[in-house]
């Protein structure tokens, strides 16, 4: 059967690694409870574990009741959030897992692979990301090169991306 769904989607942006402190916090949470409050929202779904501590925490308010995906979380994060007090219903992925998945992709698609180059800024949401792929790439470096182009300067990653050898990925 072919069913058609209404969907509507609301995006929201808190950017907690330029605005962290507690006064614009509290205020986003403020800003998503009066926006939502006449709202039926079915799913929150989330970006990186400091989305869903935001909602757990200081937006517990904020749409109580609605389930969350959390997205792009670790292992750990997961079993964490799996051992803590329910506050609402959460489910998600792992980042970890998929960064396999997408390694061994990239690897059957370029079998010729010798080099790996893991490009990152440094935000906490980078480094959260960088710390998992790294983790991921492990078991690949005894037969590949890694390539740190980390906490550069973006000219500077730009350089360097536009001369890797083409058997890099």
């Amino acid at each position: 059967s072919n069913t058609l769904f209404d969907v509507q989607l609301y995006n929201e942006y808190q950017d907690g690694s330029r605005f962290s402190d507690r006064a614009n916090t509290q205020a986003f949470a403020d800003y998503l409870r009066r926006k939502y409050a006449r709202i039926k929202i079915d799913t929150i779904i989330t970006v990186y574990p400091a989305a869903v501590d935001f909602l757990l925490s200081e937006a517990i308010e904020v749409l109580p009741d609605t389930p969350i995906v959390a997205n792009e979380v670790s292992r750990a994060y997961a079993e964490n959030l799996k051992h803590s007090p329910p506050r609402r219903p959460i489910t998600g992925t792992i980042l970890g897992d998929n960064a396999i998945g997408m390694l061994d992709s990239a690897f059957r698609m370029r079998p010729g692979t010798k080099r790996v180059a893991i490009v990152a800024g440094t935000t906490p949401n980078n480094i959260y990301s960088e710390q998992i792929f790294r983790k991921c790439l492990e078991p690949y470096l005894e037969k590949l090169e890694l390539i740190d182009l980390t906490k550069l300067s973006m000219e500077e990653t730009l350089a360097r991306v536009s001369s890797l050898p083409p058997d890099t990925i």
